[in-house]
């Protein structure tokens, strides 16, 4: 049980206390007294407040189930789907612009990717927002 729901929360909690994840890892099955509480890992899957945060996804990872990698619908979030394996991911291309256009918006001006902006946007990215395409 215990490294399922690691893996479940896995995409979440690695980028807002990876420290704590690489213990869990460490510890395998012997985790079980730091999973007394399933709210700890509801926590850490929640996005952080007032941050915008987007998560870049794949329903052909093969590895992390896609519908734990996206973020809850707010103001402040969004989900972009790329065409991509687990692995690849780290060297897609789609990925990359993805991120670098989330990185140049500025500060106070965040607003949710549109892939609407161009045809081929439309073609590299099967879907944006939290549409029914992302849940």
């Amino acid at each position: 049980r215990a490294q399922t729901v690691l893996l479940e929360q896995a995409c979440h909690a690695a980028g807002r206390d990876a420290a704590q994840v690489r213990r869990l890892l460490l510890l395998g099955d012997n985790a079980a007294p730091w999973l007394e509480s399933a709210e700890t890992f509801r926590d850490l899957a929640k996005a952080p407040s007032g941050i915008p945060t987007t998560a870049v996804f794949s329903k052909g990872d093969g590895v992390v189930a896609w519908q734990t990698c996206v973020e809850r619908p707010s103001n402040l979030t969004d989900n972009i789907e790329v065409y991509a394996s687990h692995c690849g991911l780290g060297v897609n291309p789609a990925v990359f612009f993805a991120v670098a256009d989330r990185l140049a918006l500025p500060e106070k001006e965040w607003r949710p990717f549109d892939r609407s902006a161009a045809m081929w946007r439309r073609v590299v990215y099967p879907s944006s927002g939290h549409g029914t395409a992302a849940h």
